[in-house]
């Protein structure tokens, strides 16, 4: 099932959520860019959260609940204000027993909505071919999905970077590049592939994925440039070793490799 709001989680988990950005500085930097006032569809969460982007935007920190008492008393309709005071002290007694629950599920919708806007953008950009915005699109993307606002202690770090290890690290297929790399692609970094048209670009990207999978690992093949026909082809070609143009008269060897 498809989530496309937060109310389909459920009303004490958007209480928890409001909690949490009130509360912890850290969790709200790293998800206000991706958190639209749209994803909360009761009015009473919308108006909260809008109160807190709007003190963030003047003062550039979290309120307080005293803060947000203030505002929500020069509030003139009384129905909204009771229902504003509801929310603001169910989420100053929630707990914090599944906070980091709260804070990935929370991270990962955003995350997913801002792929599929921009994967929309990107698609209306294609058929204009207004490259430039694909590309301020995928760099906006990329920015916003993968922040990491955690603190650093640099001088109690210094022994795990000292120890020059790479976690989650997946091989480009390619000995040579996997010594330069320090053994692959590691896990929160970004690769690009620069080089000329029709000098095989789309093809290092089919060698990338297609090592993972014999490496046993999920891959997602994202291309704006071609159809899945295509790219399956290249796929056929890679675990086969046949030609592209080879593959139509080798369908049954190409089904069993």
């Amino acid at each position: 099932m498809t989530i496309i709001s937060l109310s389909e989680y459920g009303k004490d988990f958007q209480t928890k959520l409001i909690s949490l950005l009130i509360e912890d500085i850290h969790f709200f930097l790293s998800i206000f860019e991706t958190l639209k006032v749209e994803f909360f569809v009761d009015q009473t969460y919308r108006s909260m959260y809008k109160i807190i982007l709007l003190h963030f935007g003047k003062y550039e920190k979290t309120p307080t609940y005293d803060n947000l008492e203030t505002y929500i008393k020069n509030i003139k309709n009384e129905e909204i204000k009771n229902q504003l005071y509801n929310i603001l002290f169910e989420a100053k007694a929630c707990d914090s027993l599944d906070s980091e629950f709260i804070k990935d599920t929370s991270k990962t919708f955003c995350k997913h909505q801002k792929i599929k806007e921009s994967l929309i953008n990107m698609a209306g950009y294609l058929k204009s071919e207004d490259f430039d915005k694909i590309e301020d699109e995928m760099m906006d993307v990329v920015k916003k999905v993968n922040v990491d606002t955690d603190d650093h202690d640099y001088w109690s770090e210094f022994d795990d970077r000292a120890e020059n290890v790479r976690y989650k690290v997946v091989t480009t297929g390619w000995q040579l590049i996997d010594n330069e790399l320090q053994g692959g692609l590691a896990a929160n970094e970004l690769g690009v592939i620069i080089a000329p048209a029709g000098a095989g670009k789309s093809m290092v990207l089919v060698h990338l994925g297609a090592s993972a999978i014999a490496e046993g690992k999920n891959v997602v093949h994202i291309t704006l440039e071609l159809g899945k026909r295509s790219v399956g082809t290249r796929y056929d070609s890679w675990f086969t070793r046949y030609p592209l143009d080879k593959i139509p008269f080798h369908k049954e060897e190409v089904k069993r490799n």
